[in-house]
């Protein structure tokens, strides 16, 4: 009966020290996967419309405006604006579901006139949009 006991116990014990081991190792697991599935979902949920596009010449200086609308199901924020990928804006402009923003960037060069130009608009998650339009 002793002997069934002490073998009851290094065992229970045994099987303690192996889930605590790998119980938190399992934990972590549990949460990176949730995390990139919510990441994703969220990122699916992305809809941006560039939705017009202005050049506008002042002293000498250029500058590009974009009009933006958030089309997705999920807030966002735009990241980066892209001329013929040419990074010509980085930051953070949130753009709430729904929501409409412009955004307005100083360029050094703009496109020449009549010649077919990329705008690219980019989340902070990964998603990119992109149009191409005649310059003015």
């Amino acid at each position: 009966m002793l002997e069934s006991m002490l073998l009851l116990f290094i065992v229970v014990s045994l099987w303690v020290l192996v889930w605590i081991w790998f119980y938190p190792q399992y934990w972590e697991s549990y949460q990176v996967i949730e995390n990139e599935i919510l990441s994703s979902e969220l990122k699916r949920g992305e809809r941006v419309l560039i939705e017009n596009v202005l050049f506008e010449e002042s002293g000498g200086a250029s500058e590009i405006r974009v009009f933006l609308s958030n089309v997705g199901s999920v807030d966002l924020a735009v990241g980066s604006l892209y001329l013929n990928d040419t990074l010509v804006w980085s930051g953070e402009l949130k753009l709430p579901a729904g929501d409409t923003s412009w955004l307005s960037s100083t360029v050094t060069s703009v496109c020449e006139s009549g010649r077919i130009c990329r705008v690219k608009v980019c989340t902070t998650r990964g998603n990119c949009w992109e149009v191409r339009i005649r310059a003015p």
